[in-house]
C-alpha cells in the first residue's frame, strides 16, 4: 500500500505522496520536508521517515527539543498507521494511504461546536430572570469576598477556587497582560498534570477578537481541533472569557474540562463573564488602591526635599523615572552652614544638640521652599539647597539670593527671642551646570547635584564668607547686579581650582 502525509499549518496544506526509503524533516534547509517555523518549536532535524519492507513507514524522533506527538502522545519511535495524526510544532501531518481522501463531514457547521459572543451580548445577562433567581446571592458573597482582597493573589485565588466550586472545570488559569502580552498568572485544579498548556487557539482567538468563547467540543470544531494542546491533553470542552478596563482587554480568565466529559453550555458562558466583570472591577481598585498608596509614600518622601508646589508638578508628570535620571541642567547651588558648631555645642546634651539642628532645618528648610528650591541634603550642621533642579524656574539667581537673605533674617529673629542659642551662619551661592540624579548604592540612593558649580559653592560657603555673610559667585552677581547691592571682594584662588574667580558679598536689596 502506498502513503501520502498532508501538512497542515494555520495559513497552509501540502500533500506529499511517500516514495522514497528515507525521509528527514525539520526547519534546516537540507530536510527532505522542510518545515519553517519563526518560532523555533520545530528542530533543525526534527524526526524522519524510514520505509519498512511492507511500505510503510517508521517515525523516529531525532532528539528534538519540544519532541513529536503522534495521536496525543509523545513518541520517540513508532511504526505509523493509517490516520496517524504526527504533530510537530504548529504543524499538523495526517499520515494515510494514499488512495484514502480526508473525511469531512460537510454537513455540521461550526456554530454547533462554538459559541461566540462579543462582549455586548453579555451585559443583557442580568435581564434574564433566571439568571437574577439562580446566582444572585451566589455572586454577591463572591464580591464580598473580592472586597475583603488586599492583594492581587488573593483576588485570583478567591476568583479560581469561585469558578471550580460553581462551574465545575477541571483546570482553571487566569492570564493578565504585563508589558503588552498576556501571560500567565495563575492556575489552579488538576495537579496530577504535568502539562500546563491551554488552548492557545482558543485563548488567542479571544484575546485577538475580543470575544468570549464557548468551544462545546474542541475536537469537532476544525479551528481548535489541530492544537497542540487539545491533542496532548485530550480537552473536550473550553471557555475563554476576556477582561476588559476602558474598552481594553488586560486579561482572560479560561477554564477546561478534561476529566469531566460534560461540555460546557452557554448558561454558563454568560456566568462566566459575569465574574469576569467582578475580578476586572476588583483588580481596578486594587491597582487604584496600590496607585494611592504609593502616590502618599511618595509624596511623603519628596516633601523631605522638595516644595509642595514641585512635589504636585513631579507626581503629575507622565513619566516619573524619567525626572531622576542623570541630566545635565543649570541650578543656582546654595551652602549654608552654623559657624563653629563644634564650640557651641560642646555644652549642649545630645538631646539639646537634636532639637537644635531640628528647629534650626525647619525653619530654613521653609524659606528655601518658598522661593521653589530643592533641598539636596542636610550635612551634619550645614544645608545644599538647589534653584532650577529637577524643574526649570524663572530667575534660580534671583530667588536664591532673596531666600539667603530671609535666611540671615530668620536666624537674627530667632536668636532674639531665645528660640536659638545666638548662632551664626555663613552662606556661598554659585550658578551654572550641574548634574543631576539619583547617586548611591544598590542599599540607598538620593536624588542630588555634583559638578564644578557645587564644588565652587560650597568653596565660597566654607573658605571666603564670614559669619552671617552671603558670598556669591560673579555669575550670581552679573545675572542680579541690578536687583541687590554687592560688595567686591576681588579674584580669589579657590581650593581645587586653577583659576581665581571673582567673588562678591551681598549687602542686601536694591530698595
Amino acid at each position: 500500500m502506498e502513503y501520502k502525509i498532508i501538512i497542515s499549518d494555520s495559513k497552509n496544506t501540502k500533500e506529499y505522496p511517500l516514495t522514497k526509503n528515507l525521509y528527514r524533516l525539520g526547519r534546516a534547509s537540507l530536510n527532505d520536508i522542510i518545515l519553517k517555523d519563526d518560532t523555533l518549536t520545530v528542530s533543525r532535524f526534527h524526526c524522519e521517515l524510514e520505509r519498512d519492507k511492507e511500505g510503510g513507514y517508521f517515525l523516529r524522533d531525532l532528539g528534538s527539543k519540544n519532541g513529536t506527538f503522534i495521536n496525543g502522545i509523545i513518541t520517540e519511535k513508532k511504526h505509523l498507521e493509517n490516520g496517524d495524526i504526527i504533530i510537530i510544532g504548529p504543524y499538523e501531518l495526517k499520515y494515510i494511504s494514499k488512495e484514502e481522501s480526508l473525511k469531512k463531514e460537510e454537513d455540521k457547521k461550526l456554530a454547533s461546536f462554538t459559541i461566540v459572543k462579543d462582549i455586548k451580548e453579555l451585559e443583557n445577562y442580568w435581564e434574564k430572570p433566571k439568571a437574577k433567581q439562580s446566582v444572585l446571592q451566589t455572586l454577591i458573597q463572591y464580591a464580598k469576598k473580592l472586597l475583603e482582597c488586599t492583594s492581587l493573589p488573593s483576588i485570583l485565588d478567591i476568583t479560581s477556587d469561585f469558578i471550580l466550586d460553581h462551574l465545575k472545570p477541571d483546570r482553571v488559569f487566569i492570564f493578565l497582560k504585563e508589558n503588552g502580552d498576556i501571560e500567565l498568572k495563575h492556575k489552579k485544579g488538576l495537579t496530577n498534570l504535568e502539562e500546563d498548556s491551554v488552548s492557545s487557539s482558543i485563548l488567542d482567538k479571544a484575546v485577538k477578537d475580543q470575544v468570549s468563547i464557548l468551544s462545546i467540543d474542541t475536537t469537532s470544531d476544525d479551528r481548535f481541533s489541530s492544537s497542540e494542546s487539545i491533542l496532548v491533553l485530550g480537552i473536550k470542552s473550553a471557555i475563554a472569557v476576556p477582561m476588559f478596563h476602558e474598552k481594553n482587554i488586560f486579561g482572560v480568565i479560561y477554564m477546561d474540562r478534561i476529566i469531566n466529559r460534560r461540555s460546557f453550555n452557554e448558561e454558563e458562558l454568560d456566568f462566566s463573564s459575569v465574574i469576569a466583570n467582578y475580578m476586572s472591577s476588583a483588580i481596578q481598585q486594587f491597582h487604584l488602591r496600590k496607585k494611592l498608596e504609593e502616590e502618599k509614600s511618595l509624596r511623603l518622601r519628596l516633601q523631605r526635599y522638595h516644595s509642595p508646589a514641585v512635589v504636585n508638578k513631579i507626581l503629575e508628570s507622565e513619566k516619573l523615572e524619567d525626572l531622576f535620571k542623570f541630566t545635565k541642567g543649570y541650578a543656582a547651588v546654595m551652602f549654608l552652614d552654623i559657624v563653629k558648631f563644634t564650640s557651641l555645642t560642646e555644652s549642649l546634651d545630645p538631646f539639646e544638640v537634636g532639637k537644635l539642628l531640628n528647629t534650626f532645618f525647619g525653619e530654613i528648610t521653609d524659606i528655601i521652599f518658598k522661593y521653589e528650591g530643592t533641598l539636596d541634603k542636610y550635612i551634619g550642621d550645614a544645608i545644599m539647597a538647589v534653584f532650577g533642579i529637577p524643574f526649570k524656574i524663572k530667575d534660580p539667581e534671583k530667588k536664591s539670593v532673596d531666600a539667603a537673605l530671609e535666611i540671615l533674617d530668620k536666624v537674627k529673629e530667632l536668636n532674639k527671642k531665645g528660640v536659638l542659642p545666638n548662632i551664626k551662619v555663613r552662606i556661598g551661592i554659585n550658578a551654572g551646570p550641574v548634574i543631576s540624579g539619583n547617586f548611591g548604592s544598590m542599599r540607598r540612593v538620593d536624588f542630588s547635584s555634583v559638578g564644578v558649580t557645587v564644588n565652587i559653592a560650597s568653596r565660597l560657603e566654607e573658605f571666603i564668607a564670614k559669619e552671617n555673610e552671603i558670598v556669591v559667585s560673579s555669575t550670581i552677581h552679573d545675572k542680579t547686579k541690578n536687583k541687590f547691592k554687592f560688595e567686591s571682594l576681588g579674584e580669589k584662588k579657590l581650593k581645587g581650582l586653577s583659576k581665581k574667580i571673582k567673588v562678591f558679598k551681598v549687602k542686601g536689596g536694591v530698595k
